[in-house]
């Protein structure tokens, strides 16, 4: 069962710890295999998870503003689409909470257990 706060369609927000243990695994996996650029990078932040192996990062190198992408292991980290800073995609989210209006194609909704969640 997922819990806690969710970006939208299916981002949940990661915890300290979790936060930690990601970044850490994956720049100790992807560092033994040489992979560059935009695939990753240690200064790639990942702050929410999709669930299916991928993540929300953000981009924490001197120049990028804060950029946030998507990373996928099998495709690696793509920021088009996405928003220019992290504080960017809290405006929005918190913009979609407060007057329903979609965000990214998804709408927020309660569910009948009173918990979040982002219909398209």
């Amino acid at each position: 069962t997922r819990t806690g706060f969710e970006f939208p369609p299916f981002h949940r927000y990661l915890g300290l710890d979790e936060l930690y243990a990601t970044w850490s695994t994956t720049c100790r996996v992807l560092g033994r295999t040489g992979v560059g650029g935009d695939w990753w990078n240690r200064s790639y932040v990942p702050f929410a998870e999709a669930g299916d192996g991928g993540y929300l990062v953000v981009d924490a190198r001197p120049g990028t503003g804060g950029r946030v992408g998507d990373y996928y292991p099998d495709d690696g980290t793509r920021f088009e689409n996405q928003p220019g800073s992290l504080s960017e995609l809290l405006e929005a989210v918190a913009a979609s909470l407060e007057t329903g209006a979609p965000y990214a194609g998804h709408r927020p909704i309660v569910t009948p257990d009173g918990t979040l969640d982002w219909a398209n």
